[in-house]
């Protein structure tokens, strides 16, 4: 069920209003059977898997707590709930790599859908969900926060629906505990609810899936192009990726917020990022923090022991961008993209620590002007149909001046301009609500502006968000 859709819309206004009825435990129980048809809504065969992935961390979980007394018999544990997460994630992931008679007996046998080049669909959010589960139990092990003993909380906490299927990647300490804890309902919660979903449904509808067809066709189909439309390129493709999936983050806050819930906020303005290292502490936030948690400072901690610091660090980084990578998908396209970044990131913080930004003075917007081209041009690593059609990509930024499409540079210039204006707001703010710290009149007025470019610039096709391949 996508959130651009009547259905969704439907299906929230109606589990919404019947939620403000029901008292605490109610809630609960309603909203998981809320999230678990909202689910099934997409293949029961998915459902299935989910609630046995549920039903066996809710066990080992447990099972890690009560012994906790013999740390090498729950680390044993710890092992299996993870080896049990990662197959299954890997075995999805790396379906495009296995034979056409093996991913047809598998989805035959499984009773799964496949796509038109009969690769087998992943679970639906198997990306985020995974990796929550998986952090739960980790912070389990490490005595961070009790197990769950209410499989009714667990499995809500793992299935709540307005994140279930692209995050944010929350952590059992902020979502599990409201879960647990009273809610409250108020004017400012609704009122910051619907600023969120207008604004995502904004970024979605009007910029994502209006750029969409321009950036599919180019990335799908490379040919040559002049050098207007390959800068064009950079600047679609880091729109489009980033409207779509920050639409989706905040139009699943929005409806969180609404029912009373705070999810963590998961992009903060990263068309503003100065460089590398700025840009991941406000892109896909939730993900970066559960790799620097559960990846990074862990191998750090063991290469320091090996190594020296530098050293150990490069390493550390450069894994953990890698392994970034990989999660989006177990791709070629996906290793380099994910080590550019890690190359970029060493050589922002080597350029820092020798003070060559201070030396030039380089002002805040010329260094967010250079990193969003850079920015860019990674993404034809993450977009292309496979490397083999960079070359190509990287040529047509030779070709010299030529014709562009109107239409599209229209709606980047147009489009791309109020997005900026808006989020210039946020960065001014500092707030994780849409204009939260600006004036009742200014707030209401911008969501009714936001809803009148949804009504007649949105492209209401139902079109699925990028992040649900992941």
């Amino acid at each position: 069920m996508n959130f651009n859709s009547v259905d969704f819309i439907l299906f929230f206004t109606l589990v919404w209003f019947l939620y403000l009825f029901l008292e605490k435990r109610a809630q609960n129980i309603f909203l998981l059977a809320a999230s678990l048809f909202f689910y099934a809504f997409t293949s029961i065969n998915f459902l299935l898997i989910i609630c046995f992935s549920i039903f066996y961390d809710y066990i080992i979980a447990l099972k890690i707590k009560s012994l906790q007394q013999t740390a090498q018999k729950g680390k044993a544990y710890l092992i299996l709930s993870i080896s049990l997460n990662l197959l299954t994630l890997i075995f999805f992931k790396s379906m495009n790599f296995y034979t056409k008679e093996f991913q047809e007996t598998i989805s035959n046998l499984l009773n799964l859908e496949v796509n038109d080049n009969l690769s087998l669909l992943i679970p639906l959010g198997v990306s985020f969900y995974t990796f929550q589960k998986m952090g739960y139990l980790i912070d389990v092990y490490k005595k961070r926060i009790d197990a769950e003993k209410n499989l009714i909380n667990f499995s809500l906490f793992i299935v709540f629906f307005p994140q279930l299927i692209a995050g944010p990647i929350e952590r059992a300490k902020n979502l599990l505990t409201q879960i647990k804890s009273d809610r409250r309902i108020d004017f400012e919660s609704i009122l910051n609810g619907i600023g969120l979903i207008t604004f995502g449904y904004f970024q979605k509808v009007v910029i994502a899936d209006n750029l969409a067809p321009f950036y599919i066709e180019l990335m799908g189909s490379p040919k040559i192009q002049n050098t207007y439309v390959a800068f064009l390129t950079i600047y679609m493709g880091v729109l489009r990726v980033y409207c779509d999936f920050s639409g989706y983050s905040k139009i699943a806050r929005g409806t969180a917020s609404m029912l009373g819930f705070e999810l963590s906020e998961n992009f903060k303005n990263p068309l503003f990022s100065t460089g590398a290292a700025d840009m991941w502490r406000r892109w896909h936030i939730t993900l970066v923090e559960w790799f620097k948690l559960y990846l990074f400072a862990p191998l750090l901690g063991f290469l320091r022991k090996k190594t020296s610091k530098n050293v150990a660090i490069v390493i550390s980084l450069l894994v953990t961008t890698t392994a970034i990578g990989l999660w989006h998908g177990i791709s070629l396209n996906f290793l380099l993209w994910g080590l550019l970044n890690g190359l970029s990131y060493i050589i922002y913080h080597l350029l820092n620590s020798k003070n060559v930004f201070s030396s030039f003075k380089i002002p805040n917007f010329l260094k967010t002007l250079i990193w969003f081209h850079i920015w860019g041009l990674f993404g034809y690593a993450y977009a292309s149909r496979g490397i083999e059609d960079l070359p190509l990509h990287v040529q047509n930024f030779f070709q010299g001046p030529g014709p562009v499409p109107l239409d599209l540079l229209l709606t980047i210039v147009i489009f791309g301009g109020i997005l900026l204006f808006f989020e210039y707001l946020h960065e001014k703010d500092n707030s994780p609500f849409f204009l939260k710290k600006r004036s009742l009149s200014f707030r209401l007025t911008s969501i009714a502006i936001l809803y009148f470019l949804i009504l007649f610039c949105g492209t209401i096709n139902e079109s699925k968000f990028v992040y649900f391949q992941f």
